[in-house]
């Protein structure tokens, strides 16, 4: 029952909550409208484990043709967020927030399996992140999500910070098969 369930927020667009707060979430992709709800977003999650952000860098994000994940309470308010980049092939997903009074909630799953979802339809080759080495809960996440760790270095907008580089391989998996041509024996 309880992985049928899971199975079925996966797949649905509203995403149930937690049966103690009964709240339903909504996962939508973002865009220019979203801006000033992702830097409201921002000012509420601090800036303790992801690079600060603003309302220009992210209208800049949009306007360079790059999106994002949202997460809407049943208020309709901005209550996480991932930002994603497209090229050759691969997406990426950077500057993950979750607003403190909604963790624990799974959010941060459920936008990895949008992530990964909207990056399959598209026929992308593979997936990467990068994260904080001392951000344990979104290590988790991505690794639980089937990402493997490929590299440790600066972070590029923060070079004060570590994080991991994980990836992950789209393509579909395909068992060789040989032909093989049988001659008669000949004694």
């Amino acid at each position: 029952m309880k992985r049928q369930r899971a199975q079925l927020t996966r797949l649905s667009p509203i995403f149930i909550g937690t049966a103690a707060t009964q709240s339903e979430y909504r996962c939508l992709s973002l865009g220019h409208q979203d801006v000033p709800a992702m830097a409201a977003l921002q000012l509420r999650c601090g800036n303790d484990n992801v690079v600060p952000r603003d309302a220009e860098y992210y209208s800049a994000h949009f306007a360079a043709g790059h999106g994002a994940i949202g997460i809407f309470d049943n208020n309709g308010v901005l209550v996480g967020h991932s930002l994603t980049r497209e090229a050759d092939g691969n997406s990426t997903t950077f500057n993950v927030l979750v607003d403190p009074q909604h963790r624990g909630q799974r959010l941060h799953t459920r936008m990895i399996d949008k992530w990964l979802e909207d990056a399959t339809h598209k026929g992308l080759q593979s997936v990467s992140a990068r994260v904080r080495v001392d951000n344990y809960a979104s290590l988790k996440n991505f690794e639980a999500a089937g990402m493997s760790r490929v590299a440790e270095e600066p972070s590029p907008d923060a070079p004060e910070h570590m994080t991991y580089w994980l990836k992950k391989s789209l393509r579909p998996t395909y068992i060789a098969s040989y032909a093989c041509e049988f001659r008669p024996l000949v004694l």
